[in-house]
């Protein structure tokens, strides 16, 4: 029963960085998809099926008044 756990285990971590790796590749967000990967390794063939990304990555952008706010709740 425990090898069970271990190949589990070690499935998902692998299943992890390769989907990381295949979405960096792609273009895609390598964080999402290696936590989807690792909890569910089948998404992994759906990462491979899926196009290269052509459009480049937008990081969402705090305002000056957000960021003050964040600060203001984190620090006081």
């Amino acid at each position: 029963m425990p090898q069970y756990v271990v190949i589990i285990g070690l499935v998902s971590l692998l299943s992890a960085v390769i989907g990381a790796l295949a979405a960096k590749f792609k273009r895609r967000g390598a964080d999402v998809w290696a936590f989807a990967c690792f909890m569910f390794p089948p998404l992994l063939l759906v990462l491979f099926l899926l196009p290269k990304n052509t459009e480049p990555r937008q990081q969402p952008r705090l305002s000056r008044k957000e960021l003050e706010d964040v600060k203001e709740y984190l620090f006081d």
